[in-house]
């Protein structure tokens, strides 16, 4: 496994077991919440492509996920959460039953599956750009009991 890649997943596992990972209404994003917010929809964008990360994001959630991405580096990925957003609120709302998930993929397609394949194109760069991040915000992330020198790769 790539070294930036086995930093990041710690980190984000670390970030997990303490709870950075929870939502607060209004906080302001901290290293590790932007980290979990970041890694966590890769998981889910992976895993059920946009559809399943949008499904469950309310528009505040969005809002803070492309800051996310900002705060990384990847404001273009951030981009691209936000088209998905758009383009699925958007089907939602054009379909007879909005809990359909499967008419709204086909209202969203083939845009969806083009969004999807420029975010999958740009994952060594989240990978990169998260490990810099989790570098650089090293006092954040090494305040994690035991986890200091996990931090340094």
């Amino acid at each position: 496994m790539d070294a930036d890649y086995s930093l990041v997943d710690k980190a984000f596992c670390d970030c997990v077991a303490s709870g950075q990972h929870k939502r607060w209404p209004f906080a302001k994003l901290k290293p590790g919440k932007v980290l979990c917010d970041v890694w966590h929809a890769k998981g889910l964008i992976g895993n059920g492509g946009f559809h399943c990360l949008i499904g469950s994001l309310g528009k505040r959630q969005v809002r803070q996920l492309i800051q996310a991405h900002e705060y990384i580096g990847l404001p273009e990925t951030g981009k691209l959460v936000e088209e998905a957003y758009t383009l699925f609120n958007d089907a939602k709302r054009s379909v007879a039953d909005p809990a359909d998930v499967d008419a709204i993929r086909q209202r969203c397609e083939p845009r969806m599956t083009e969004i999807e394949r420029d975010y999958y194109g740009s994952e060594s760069e989240l990978i990169s750009a998260a490990a810099q991040y989790v570098r650089e915000n090293r006092s954040s992330f090494s305040s994690l009991p035991n986890q200091k020198s996990d931090y340094s790769v």
